[in-house]
């Protein structure tokens, strides 16, 4: 029986090489990066929405993929959610302050949609890994 690095990753139902999780973090990276960007956009810029609360499910939607994303790329993996909460918790509301800085506004509801966005990436993921578990 083998009990090399192999072994381990099969027990947490989280198979990752080196490359992958390479891979992972660019992915990561990248997506932070244009997400910073895109949310630091001059509202002038900035067309009509298709409805009034568009921007909170624009919000939803980007943490939940970051949050699916920086768990793909944490080695912890599930292991270490409350890690990811927290760490979407601050990312959120460190890039709803410093929209502050172009023009943009700051806005509670904004920060309230990210967390809504971490914690349905959270439990996205939770159950992907629960159902891959079950698979094995």
């Amino acid at each position: 029986m083998n009990h090399g690095a192999g072994s381990e990753n099969m027990k947490t139902c989280e198979p990752r090489s080196a490359k992958r999780m390479w891979l992972w973090r660019v992915c990561f990276g990248a997506y932070t990066a244009l997400l910073f960007t895109l949310t630091h956009i001059p509202i002038a810029n900035l067309g009509p929405t298709p409805f009034v609360w568009f921007d909170k499910v624009e919000h939803v939607v980007a943490y939940c993929v970051w949050t699916v994303l920086l768990l793909a790329a944490w080695p912890a993996g599930m292991r270490a959610w409350w890690v990811v909460m927290a760490l979407g918790l601050v990312w959120g509301g460190f890039d709803e302050w410093t929209q502050q800085f172009v023009g943009r506004s700051a806005e509670l509801w904004d920060w309230a949609a990210d967390a809504v966005g971490v914690g349905l990436g959270l439990g996205m993921s939770q159950l992907v890994w629960n159902l891959a578990k079950r698979g094995k």
